[in-house]
């Protein structure tokens, strides 16, 4: 194992310094502000499936132990109270689990971003979407390290049909008109079911159905969600333009009541 710096982390329920374990594992992303997560059992719930179905695994430690991990790990690094800092929850493939952290974020809260990231379509064989994994992570860094060659933000990934490979731990959804199209998927996700739930507070109309290039061509926003909140993507592939619709301030708005 090696070491990075003085940055640190929770292994299995010990402060140290940051080490990387090369070991396949499941993860989510959880929103923490003041030193304090938000929708913390509900992402544990779907990383015990996760590693359960993956590995027979499952982190037997009470949600209430991790929230005091979580504020230990960041108070130890004397991290900002104020803004929102995402950290990372693992379960390996040997049972361990790690708490680490991600650099703070210039928001407090769930938030609107204010990059709207310009966008272009990979398509990936085989299929890694599924579970938030080491190896949907790992499919992710190099499908945005292919766009950034082409000098865009990220890429929106398809299968070998064009349909968008369902992330869950940042789900792609499209706007039209008064109406959200959420994807079709088999997977639980947290940061979806948020996007849900705003939706029905804001009387929306939900459609669930595969989500393919065509559909986005037609679409008047395209927003994937995160542990950040939402993201509104800007172009894709230098010719089509998106625009933000009042209908993501509302979503955001909605996602804050919710905790």
């Amino acid at each position: 194992m090696e070491l990075k710096g003085n940055k640190m982390m929770i292994l299995s329920g010990v402060l140290q310094s940051w080490q990387h374990l090369d070991e396949p594992f499941v993860y989510q992303n959880i929103h923490t502000l003041g030193y304090r997560t938000k929708h913390l059992a509900e992402h544990i719930a779907v990383l015990n499936s996760a590693a359960q179905e993956l590995f027979r695994q499952r982190l037997d430690v009470a949600p209430k132990e991790i929230e005091n991990q979580v504020y230990a790990l960041l108070s130890s690094q004397r991290l900002s109270l104020n803004v929102s800092i995402c950290v990372i929850l693992k379960i390996y493939s040997s049972g361990e689990y790690s708490i680490e952290n991600a650099e703070p974020s210039i928001y407090r809260g769930y938030a609107l971003r204010g990059l709207r990231p310009e966008a272009c379509y990979i398509n990936q064989t085989p299929n890694v979407g599924g579970y938030a994994s080491s190896v949907s992570l790992a499919a992710r860094r190099m499908a945005d390290a292919m766009a950034k060659r082409h000098n865009l933000h990220t890429a929106i990934i398809l299968d070998s049909e064009d349909n968008v490979i369902f992330e869950p731990s940042q789900p792609l959804c499209c706007i039209i008109n008064e109406a959200i199209i959420l994807p079709q998927h088999n997977t639980e996700s947290v940061e979806l079911t948020l996007v849900e739930q705003a939706a029905k507070k804001c009387g929306l109309q939900l459609y669930h159905q595969a989500i393919n290039r065509e559909l986005i061509a037609s679409a008047d926003e395209v927003i994937v969600a995160s542990w950040q909140g939402i993201t509104s993507i800007g172009y894709i592939d230098n010719q089509a333009e998106y625009f933000w619709t009042i209908i993501t301030e509302r979503l955001i708005d909605e996602m804050q009541k919710l905790g």
